[in-house]
């Protein structure tokens, strides 16, 4: 993760994962071979909370990659051994020291994520009408 755009800043940080939050961004978690989307429950000033998922090994989680509309931010965070308040619902880990921009957009474009794919069904007839039509 040493490429695009980096944030340190804690406000910053803390800042991009609430509006992701409230854009109900999915979350892709990468975990040793395997990635799980989730998406983001909780965020506080320490900590945020993903939903629970069977596929997700906590201790083994490698980072996290946020599928936003204004393009891509990963990091890594440490999981929160023990629960606080309100974790119960999920899984809890302590916001990231640095995130990364690895797209950023000005404009939405499409992106799909890793496991899903796009088919695009278009006849001829479509799209001559498109192209003739005034």
């Amino acid at each position: 993760m040493s490429f695009g755009l980096a944030k340190e800043d804690k406000f910053e940080i803390i800042a991009t994962l609430r509006e992701e939050l409230h854009k109900k961004t999915k979350l892709e978690v990468l975990c040793e071979n395997s990635s799980v989307i989730t998406q983001l429950e909780k965020v506080d000033f320490e900590r945020f909370v993903i939903s629970w998922h069977e596929d997700i090994v906590p201790e083994k989680v490698q980072y996290f990659i946020l599928h936003s509309e204004s393009g891509i931010v990963k990091f890594s965070a440490r999981f929160e051994q023990t629960p606080s308040a309100g974790a119960e619902v999920g899984l809890s880990y302590l916001i990231p020291d640095l995130i990364f921009f690895a797209q950023q957009r000005q404009n939405q474009r499409f992106s799909f994520m890793k496991g899903y794919d796009f088919f695009l069904f278009w006849s001829l007839q479509k799209w001559r009408k498109l192209l003739f039509q005034d």
